[in-house]
């Protein structure tokens, strides 16, 4: 057998792998940019099958009913900080889940929303939550606990990504 012919089958293989894996690659994985301040990476990887979930996975959502039509077409991205059966504690102006707490926005010395009630995330349900003091997330009632089910994505920051609006720079569209 020639040398060449050795090598014919597990070079097939491979490109059959590789092809197989570019292909699950660009139908399930997005790169999704960061538009806002409530999460210090400006980029994550996201794929939207399977979907689990841990602490710190960083998940896209629809907008919450509180953002009204402002953000159609677009997605929240926030980190998990709470699972099914996690406890929630609400301490004044904090709401503990899982032992880590997020500190209120106050407005006239009063959290600027009522605060997410003390109790455990239920199944089927996360808590998801921005690292900004001002991000609008579930420590608040009103954008509150989020379906598994309405998770589009789910996935890991993307480190030393370019901001959104060096990117903009780059293609010619000054925001």
């Amino acid at each position: 057998m020639s040398r060449l012919a050795r090598f014919r089958w597990p070079f097939i293989g491979l490109g059959s792998l590789v092809a197989v894996l570019g292909y699950a690659g660009l139908a399930d994985l997005q790169l999704t940019l960061n538009g806002s301040e409530s999460l210090p990476e400006t980029a994550y990887l996201q794929w939207h099958w399977p979907k689990v979930f841990w602490h710190g996975a960083v998940v896209a959502v629809p907008p919450p009913a509180i953002f009204g039509d402002r953000l159609d077409g677009y997605s929240i991205v926030k980190k998990v900080g709470g699972l099914p059966g996690d406890p929630i504690r609400n301490f004044g102006n904090r709401v503990c889940v899982a032992g880590t707490c997020y500190v209120a926005e106050m407005k006239d010395g009063r959290a600027f929303a009522d605060l997410l009630p003390t109790g455990t995330v239920p199944d089927g349900m996360l808590a998801i939550f921005g690292e900004a003091p001002n991000s609008l997330d579930s420590r608040y009632q009103p954008f509150g606990l989020v379906r598994m089910a309405d998770v589009e994505a789910v996935g890991l920051p993307f480190p030393g990504f370019p901001s959104w609006q060096e990117v903009a720079r780059w293609l010619g569209q000054e925001s």
